[in-house]
């Protein structure tokens, strides 16, 4: 239950940080759509969760 809880917390977080990363590329790229919107948060969503997953990973199951 205790890795539920943990997934549930990075999942919420990396979606709170890739919307705030969404907000910062509007302003350099002033493309808006229903399709950039889409295409960017899954772009960006994906590369950190993957990130923050394999570092936690690599941390968690490192040969002491």
């Amino acid at each position: 239950m205790k890795r539920y809880f943990e997934l549930f917390a990075i999942v919420a977080i990396m979606t709170l940080i890739t919307m705030g990363i969404q907000v910062g590329l509007s302003h350099l790229v002033p493309i808006t759509g229903f399709w950039w919107t889409y295409f960017s948060f899954v772009i960006i969503f994906f590369a950190l969760l993957a990130t923050i997953l394999h570092l936690l990973t690599v941390r968690l199951h490192a040969r002491k």
